[in-house]
């Protein structure tokens, strides 16, 4: 019941934003991003606290073999979704291609010009936390102890939460109001 009421949470969030009408916010994208960003660090947290519980306070009826193909299984999902995620945040680039001045385009302006930086702390943080380092893990959890596969969650989990602050910064930042009076885009 937690879950269901807290993803119903994040559907009514999502909703807010989408009656905007605002171009950036009222788009399937939306969708996609609220409710990756939970999975993805609903996820990662799922990952760290396993971890941290196998290490200290271990069930002795749990075979290591059924603790790795859990961590290899979230690790999984963590680099699917990363992956899902991340592509289509970078489809929001496109629309510098696209027709000029529509509120997309003068979105991803923003993204590539003042928010550069952000832009590329977002990605580079998603990337490493999200692809590389799980990719990382795919073969070789087995061999880890106990001190590395927590060092490895952590950083992933830090990672991930850093780049899903980013997003959210980039989200409300780069969003282009309907109308801004004396704003530059008039």
């Amino acid at each position: 019941s937690v879950a269901a009421t807290g993803l119903l949470g994040v559907f009514f969030s999502v909703m807010v934003y989408r009656d905007t009408h605002r171009p950036f916010w009222d788009n399937h994208m939306t969708t996609l991003k609220f409710f990756l960003t939970t999975g993805i660090l609903g996820l990662a947290m799922i990952l760290l606290t396993i971890i941290l519980m196998n290490t200290f306070a271990p069930a002795n009826d749990f075979p290591r073999a059924r603790f790795l193909y859990l961590l290899q299984l979230l690790d999984k999902i963590i680099l699917a979704f990363c992956s899902v995620k991340l592509l289509f945040e970078g489809t929001m680039l496109l629309y510098l291609q696209g027709r000029p001045r529509s509120f997309l385009n003068k979105t991803a302006i923003l993204m590539t010009r003042e928010l550069k930086y952000y832009t590329w702390a977002r990605f580079l943080c998603g990337i490493s936390g999200g692809i590389i380092l799980p990719m990382g893990g795919f073969n070789s959890l087995s061999s880890w102890g106990s001190g590395s596969l927590i060092v490895w969650a952590g950083i992933i989990f830090v990672l991930l939460l850093s780049g899903e602050f980013l997003e959210r910064y980039l989200f409300f930042r780069a969003v282009v109001p309907l109308k801004m009076p004396g704003g530059k885009w008039d």
